[in-house]
């Protein structure tokens, strides 16, 4: 398993109660959580675990410590997941000390087979974390996973969704699909398509001019979306704990 820089579409569409679709650019980071120290030794703009113009913090993540591999490794293990070696992440890290991610995907592997993937979600404006744990039952190109929603994302979603995902296993593309189904019918669907590039120091440093405001862009996209929703006087849901 390689990691990469990954740059691709993102696709939210939404057909029901209100229609809104909305693309745009995006670039993640495929990182090997034992090496990324040593991958950001390419470039002297990047930095684990230190403020940098382009930096990784592990406090950022998951449970919010200084040991994210060890934190997802006693998280499955207390889900009955046990023999997990190697950890990859696929996220957006810090551009010039500001991170936000809608979510982040944890590829987890026992001897260079994919065993389970985790998606950390992270709602806005309520700024909660939740970790949906997939266990991978084959060995095939693409993983389904249908589950019942758990967590609070959009005050414009019911809870009462069931959800349909796929992935990909990573390789030189990364696709992505997530489908929310309320009774029986698909209301929405957001779709993440992405390329491989090699990491290097160069390329690393010309993804902080090309995506300078990434995270930025993230939350302001969110905002004026939910924005549009409210115009169109799609159904408003309070947070379940209101």
């Amino acid at each position: 398993m390689k990691q990469g820089i990954y740059q691709g579409l993102i696709t939210h569409n939404r057909t029901s109660p209100s229609k809104n679709k909305f693309s745009y650019r995006y670039a993640m980071l495929f990182l090997d959580l034992d090496k990324i120290k040593e991958t950001f030794d390419h470039s002297w703009l990047w930095s684990l675990d230190r403020y940098n113009l382009g930096s990784f913090f592990q406090k950022d993540y998951f449970r919010k410590t200084k040991n994210l591999k060890a934190d997802l490794i006693h998280h499955l293990e207390k889900e009955k997941i046990t023999g997990i070696d190697q950890i990859f992440i696929l996220t957006t890290p810090r551009f010039f000390g500001f991170c936000y991610n809608p979510v982040s995907f944890y590829y987890c592997f026992n001897s260079g087979q994919l065993i389970t993937i985790i998606s950390d979600i992270h709602n806005t404006p309520w700024n909660e974390r939740f970790a949906y744990t997939h266990v991978c039952k084959s060995n095939t190109g693409t993983h389904g996973f249908k589950f019942h929603k758990q967590f609070h994302v959009s005050p414009f979603m019911p809870m009462n969704i069931d959800y349909d995902w796929k992935f990909t296993s990573p390789s030189d593309v990364i696709v992505i699909s997530m489908d929310n189904n309320y009774d029986d019918h698909k209301i929405f669907n957001a779709t993440l398509k992405l390329k491989r590039k090699a990491i290097t120091g160069i390329r690393l440093n010309l993804l902080l001019l090309t995506y300078p405001l990434s995270p930025i862009n993230t939350v302001i996209k969110i905002y004026w979306n939910a924005l549009k929703l409210w115009v169109k006087r799609t159904p408003f849901y309070s947070h379940p704990k209101n």
